[in-house]
């Protein structure tokens, strides 16, 4: 027997052979037999493969189906690998950049706390600068709050009397409907506050500028103006259009660009200030608009600082002791009401008249002092 002696001496040549041809679907051999160690070869090297069929290995080897030799365990893995895979560059893993942080995944955002380089000038985004640092002031003694009040109220309570929402300017069409001037008689309220070429006046609350441009025409001085070569154009009489939203004045502003009125000076005011320059005013009148003041007696502080002395200041009211007058309520004010909220000693107001002559209206006027008043 000389196959075994033959396959130990050609080990080298038959293994390449077998490899070979065992990857183009011969039938490779079933016994499992351990490779000697030998120096590596590269495929280069390696002897081209013969067109001679390989030698017979018995009916065993003949039988085995065609499949891959597979070492036994523990054997070294194949040194000649046919198509060795590329080598592939690891990327070593970048570190976070050192001035920014990863970003979260989890839970809320967390904004910056205050520190020495956080000023109130540069605060977080969303946060207005001195907003951490305000706190809500005490609310004054003469105002009360009460969860139970009228849906038309802010539960702002005012000496008794609830404060009433304020009108928005989406409703300026309301103070411009026709039958207005039928209802209340515009045209007799202007004429009963006795208004003469040359006066200032605040219309506070103007709203869309009905009554401004009335009030503006009968304080104007055109003769003044024409003798001062002005071509007739009036000067001297002013109004202050008072409003605290500005889409108000942007209509009124139009009307005076298209009626070509020039005495009329539009102020945006605040909640607490109608921002009128003090000592101006021979009048200042609130149509339909004290109820509406968020704050009165800081408003009634201003207006009245505002006044001339012997200047009057003319409260227009829907009559609450009228139960014909189909106002919400928390829209209307008796003069009982109105002089109660006027007498504060720093105002210096004193009553002088209420003019009763408009259809569901009353005109409570008084006249700022030139010293406090001591109310009887």
């Amino acid at each position: 027997m000389r196959l075994p002696e033959f396959r130990w001496r050609h080990w080298g040549s038959l293994a390449l052979v077998v490899s070979l041809f065992g990857l183009t679907g011969c039938p490779a051999p079933a016994e499992k037999t351990v490779r000697p160690e030998r120096p590596a070869e590269s495929a280069a090297e390696a002897e081209p493969a013969t067109a001679a069929e390989p030698p017979a290995l018995g009916n065993s080897l003949a039988e085995e189906p065609a499949s891959e030799v597979q070492p036994p365990p523990g054997t070294p893995e194949p040194k000649f690998p046919e198509n060795p895979p590329a080598p592939v560059a690891i990327q070593p893993a970048s570190p976070p950049p050192e001035d920014k942080a990863p970003p979260a995944t989890d839970g809320p955002e967390l904004k910056p706390q205050a520190t020495a380089e956080n000023s109130p000038e540069e605060k977080p985004e969303g946060e207005k600068p001195g907003e951490a640092e305000v706190k809500p002031e005490p609310l004054p003694a003469y105002y009360a709050l009460r969860e139970e009040h009228d849906p038309n109220g802010i539960g702002r309570f005012y000496q008794g009397r609830e404060i009433a929402h304020v009108m928005g300017f989406a409703a300026a069409g309301w103070l411009e409907r026709p039958e207005r001037e039928e209802e209340e008689r515009l045209s007799l309220l202007v004429n009963e506050l006795k208004l003469k070429p040359g006066m200032v006046a605040a219309d506070i609350g103007a709203g869309s500028g009905v009554i401004t441009l009335m009030m503006a025409k009968q304080v104007a001085q055109p003769a003044d103006a024409a003798a001062d070569g002005e071509g007739g154009k009036a000067t001297g009489g002013r109004v202050f259009a008072v409003d605290v939203q500005q889409e108000m004045l942007d209509l009124l502003g139009k009307k005076l660009k298209v009626q070509k009125v020039e005495n009329v000076e539009l102020i945006l005011g605040t909640e607490r200030s109608p921002r009128l320059p003090k000592d101006t005013l021979d009048l200042a009148v609130m149509v339909d608009v004290y109820h509406e003041f968020a704050w009165p007696h800081e408003m009634l502080k201003e207006i009245s600082a505002a006044l001339k002395p012997g200047g009057r200041l003319v409260f227009v009211e829907y009559r609450m002791e009228d139960p014909k007058v189909f106002i919400k309520l928390v829209h209307k004010m008796t003069e009982e009401q109105v002089k109660k909220e006027a007498s504060h000693p720093d105002f210096r107001l004193k009553w002088k008249e209420t003019i009763e002559s408009l259809p569901q209206q009353h005109m409570v006027v008084f006249e700022r002092q030139s010293q406090q008043v001591t109310q009887n």
